[in-house]
């Protein structure tokens, strides 16, 4: 069976931006085994910053045809030697609801709460979120309101979703092993479309 991935973007990305999505559209492409479709904010009627809650809800909605399916930022860039099976065989494993590529080009500390001990192996890294490049259970979140918090105050929305997810009794964190490319490291977001007025 095909696993569905969903290439969030924006529909009028800044020049910088447009560059970052043409090539990680293009390795996206060479993945087999997917059922490949985008979503942009304009397609779900969504401000760029509410798209980042939006889209997460939306593979839910659609109810897709694998049952792991992946969310994917449209700046990372998957490695030339990414093995899609492989990693869908260690997310299976972990039992994790929603589990994110280890961006290569950026430090992820561990999660080190009081009195609970985080999930951590040579495979995985439980974690208070992750974003990027996320393989998702589906299901793991009921479709009710209170299940989805609206956006916080910050940016974006991995936070509240990780929080969420625990609420819900389900994992979150990070391969160890299969990483990404985050292109747009440090520089433009889905959010901060709205602040530099580009669209």
């Amino acid at each position: 069976m095909k696993t569905d991935v969903y290439f969030c973007s924006l529909k009028n990305p800044e020049p910088m931006r447009a560059e970052m999505i043409a090539m990680c559209l293009n390795r996206w492409e060479s993945v087999k085994g997917t059922n490949f479709r985008i979503i942009t904010d304009s397609l779900l009627n969504h401000s760029p910053r509410e798209f980042q809650r939006i889209r997460r809800i939306y593979p839910e909605w659609f109810r897709g045809e694998s049952p792991e399916y992946i969310l994917t930022d449209d700046d990372m860039y998957l490695p030339e030697d990414f093995d899609l099976e492989a990693a869908l065989k260690v997310f299976r494993r972990s039992g994790f609801s929603v589990m994110s590529l280890l961006p290569s080009n950026a430090v992820i500390s561990r999660w080190t709460p009081e009195g609970y001990s985080p999930d951590i192996t040579e495979d995985w890294m439980e974690h208070y979120a992750s974003g990027g490049t996320r393989f998702c259970r589906r299901g793991y979140l009921p479709l009710y309101d209170r299940c989805w918090p609206p956006m916080g105050n910050g940016p974006g929305y991995d936070t509240v979703h990780g929080e969420a997810i625990r609420a819900n009794g389900g994992k979150i964190g990070y391969f160890m092993k299969f990483k990404a490319e985050h292109l747009g490291e440090g520089l433009s977001t889905v959010w901060n479309q709205e602040k530099l007025n580009v669209g």
